[in-house]
């Protein structure tokens, strides 16, 4: 009996320690590639050789719907320069929004299939860290 008590102490112990894991590696990597992206060190030279628009006024729109940001890149998607956007949504969800740096409009974000696939895993993983007893933020 004592055997057994054990090895259910052990299973447990690898799902604790290894949810929160597996949950820093979905939110890091389940988004686009981030192939493209330039540094913030180098972001202002490109900026302004290519008459682009500065990330504040795309992050205060973003604010301005409610939404919460997370992190702002600037990448080169088929030849032209966009913001990618992670934010925190009103029903809080993370989203990635992506916004044309020339002109500011928002031209597209994850598909919504790959949206809900995301959104599975990420719940999974919260519903499997408050069974057994992890506070997760």
């Amino acid at each position: 009996m004592r055997e057994s008590a054990t090895l259910e102490k052990s299973k447990y112990f690898w799902v604790r320690a290894l949810t929160p894991v597996i949950f820093a590696v979905v939110l890091l990597y389940g988004g686009e590639a981030m192939a493209g992206c330039v540094k913030w060190s180098n972001s202002p030279t490109i900026i302004k050789k290519n008459g682009l628009m500065k990330p504040g006024p795309v992050r205060a729109r973003a604010i301005r719907r409610g939404e919460d940001v997370i992190s702002i890149d600037l990448c080169r998607r088929g030849g032209r320069y966009i913001y990618r956007l992670t934010v925190l949504g009103k029903k809080k969800r993370v989203r990635d929004i992506v916004v044309d740096a020339r002109s500011g409009k928002r031209i597209g974000g994850r598909s919504g299939k790959r949206q809900k696939l995301e959104d599975r895993i990420i719940n999974r993983v919260k519903r499997n860290l408050r069974r057994h007893g992890i506070n997760y933020y």
